[in-house]
């Protein structure tokens, strides 16, 4: 099974100054707020810890952090990502140099989607939820997703302490796990598969 304390320490270790950050995407986004920092430079010291060959994100939003995760993952390797509207603009407006990006416009809970795309969702090794933040939402996703991990897969879910329905959804998570608020002020969790 996956350490994820091992896993949390290598991604901080592998999390990027600042200015690189900046450098790979010099767009709107460059906030000047510690926690956005933070929240980015983990999911790119996540990727470039793991490695990962598949991700998928579940709320891609704007984009941003599907363009610096895959911006640093390998070159073989592909990104889903998934949002309900069409909101992906800044990944559309300045994407990485590669051809491994893969937006889709729709409900995450609408396993569809995936089917209209080929994606064989048991070969993602990363994922990120990030979408309506939301108990009924993240259970709901939860138990669609759950059924695709394999052992070795690693789970980021954003936001678990960001109301009470979304810290239940994370106690109601049966897979071992480790809560990592340092990552971003609404909580931060990591759960091995």
């Amino acid at each position: 099974m996956m350490n994820l304390p091992l896993l949390h320490k290598q991604a901080i270790q592998a999390m990027p100054p600042l200015m690189e950050l900046h450098t790979q995407y010099p767009g709107k986004y460059w906030m000047p707020t510690a926690d956005s920092y933070t929240y980015y430079r983990y999911l790119v010291g996540m990727v470039r810890a793991l490695e990962p060959t598949q991700v998928v994100e579940l709320g891609g939003a704007n984009g941003l952090g599907a363009h610096y995760m895959l911006s640093n993952m390998p070159d073989d390797s592909n990104l889903y990502t998934v949002d309900i509207v069409n909101a992906l603009s800044e990944l559309r407006a300045q994407p990485p140099q590669r051809n491994n990006a893969h937006i889709l416009i729709g409900d995450t809970r609408d396993m569809t989607i995936w089917d209209e795309c080929g994606v064989d969702l048991s070969k993602t090794d990363l994922w990120f939820f990030d979408s309506d933040h939301t108990y009924e939402q993240l259970t709901a996703e939860w138990t669609l997703y759950s059924r695709h991990f394999r052992e070795g897969t690693v789970v980021m879910l954003d936001d678990v302490l960001l109301n009470e329905g979304m810290w239940q959804a994370w106690q109601e998570i049966p897979q071992a796990k480790l809560l990592a608020p340092e990552i971003h002020f609404s909580g931060w969790g990591l759960v091995a598969a």
